[in-house]
């Protein structure tokens, strides 16, 4: 019986730490509990300051995607959001912008809802050092709109002025000083090009499409116009293009046409502008198969260097040419220079039956930006070796199209609608990618 409370003693010594463990534990838990209580109490607080993390939200990372245009920041993210650059938004500004810089940092547009004459704002902010740059104010009751260019340490911006207008504001990207208001205005929607540059060596061209002087070319220290056209209809500015002679060019399309702008002077390249959908003839030596009553072609283009052959290819004799006409057996062709017949600058109709001919398109090689260009080792006006069609296409503003008579054995391509393009050997898998660049009136017999 002695050893009994011996035992009893032992057992109450185990449960006597149990007792402990289970206190420090509850004690542990009370502790976080309290702790996630307060966090969550300070998250739903609209007051709270908030504070400089780094979390970074959906919407920056989209935004940092973009150097050409400014990301809209709904008023709504605000509370979701700890950048520091918000402990610079004032309560009363809206339509905020996030305009990520390539060079680091960015620009942040607002405007201000408080009164009618509500003042637009700029800031450019270093975040690296989580610094604001400058501030700058834009124009009373306007607000910001389109792209945003930084060029040249110039800051090119748009402001809308009424629901259908737009003005140009350029600010030192320095200092963020208002250097200039454009003196004409931009209709609105903007185009989706403007404003189209255009490097000219180590200056870039800025042009843009205005209500009041037509295509203007823009001066970026003065926002005044270095040249204008007038008479050119409003369009839609695809971009650059390599002249002939080193010559810059601007390429506009309108009513389905392309047209070509010298960007030094402003004065027109191509004559009668070229039209797109109709047949471009391509090589020394095209040949036009002839053999259905239903012409599909608009026209054909052609140039001067071109011989045209037309080749019957239908069931009954072809008659082409004027009264009496030359007959053509099936099967059997003839040259265009074989009916006695001159063709001149524009279109020209020519009888042909019962197959008809679409009306030739001719071009001197003055209207063609194209003609007498000079090839380099791999490649000609921004286009080179290894592009696809689709980015070639986009640096020329031009569609590059492959030839109508396309050989899979060895395709060709060129320019729609200018037959003194040059030839663009193409690859046989698809998509087809440039492999080589010939001049216009080769005739390649292998690739």
């Amino acid at each position: 019986m002695a050893e009994e409370p011996e035992r009893l003693s032992h057992s109450n010594r185990g449960m006597a730490a149990l007792v402990v463990v289970a206190v420090v534990l509850l004690a542990g838990w009370l502790a976080v509990s309290n702790r996630m209580a307060s966090d969550a109490e300070s998250e739903s607080d609209p007051t709270t300051t908030p504070t400089t993390t780094t979390t970074t939200s959906t919407t920056r990372e989209t935004a940092t995607t973009s150097t050409d245009s400014a990301t809209p920041i709904t008023s709504g993210e605000q509370s979701e959001r700890s950048e520091w650059w918000w402990s610079l938004v004032g309560p009363d500004e809206t339509d905020i912008r996030m305009h990520e810089l390539s060079g680091g940092g960015s620009l942040l547009f607002s405007s201000s809802n408080a009164t009618p004459d509500r003042v637009p704002l700029m800031r450019r902010l270093d975040h690296d050092g989580e610094t604001l740059v400058w501030e700058s104010e834009g124009r009373v009751s306007t607000g910001w709109i389109g792209p945003v260019r930084v060029i040249d340490d110039v800051v090119v911006t748009f402001n809308r002025e009424s629901p259908d207008r737009a003005v140009m504001v350029g600010f030192d990207f320095n200092t963020g000083s208002r250097l200039w208001i454009s003196q004409f205005r931009l209709g609105l929607p903007l185009d989706p090009t403007t404003p189209a540059l255009v490097a000219l060596g180590e200056e870039t061209a800025v042009m843009v499409q205005s209500v009041e002087l037509g295509l203007v070319r823009v001066a970026l220290p003065t926002g005044s116009p270095l040249w204008t056209v007038s008479d050119v209809d409003p369009g839609v500015i695809l971009g650059p293009i390599r002249l002939k002679e080193g010559r810059l060019g601007l390429t506009m399309q309108r009513d389905g046409r392309v047209e070509m702008f010298d960007a030094m002077t402003g004065l027109p390249v191509a004559g009668p502008p070229f039209p797109l959908g109709c047949q471009t003839l391509r090589g020394p030596r095209p040949i036009l198969y002839l053999f259905s009553e239903d012409r599909v072609e608009e026209c054909v283009v052609v140039a001067d260097y071109q011989k045209v052959q037309i080749w019957n290819k239908g069931f009954e004799t072809l008659t082409v040419g004027p009264e009496p006409g030359l007959t053509i057996p099936s099967d059997d062709s003839v040259g265009l220079d074989e009916l006695g017949i001159t063709l001149v600058a524009g279109d020209n109709s020519i009888e042909s039956s019962p197959y008809p001919l679409a009306p030739f398109r001719y071009v001197p090689p003055e209207q063609s930006g194209w003609a007498g260009v000079e090839l380099g080792v791999d490649g000609v006006g921004g286009i080179r070796v290894g592009m696809t069609i689709s980015e070639a296409s986009s640096i020329l503003g031009q569609p590059l199209l492959p030839d109508a008579l396309f050989d899979p054995i060895c395709p060709l391509g060129g320019i729609e609608g200018d037959p003194y393009s040059p030839r663009f050997v193409l690859s046989r898998q698809q998509p087809h990618t440039i492999v080589d660049i010939l001049p216009a009136d080769s005739n390649p017999l292998s690739c």
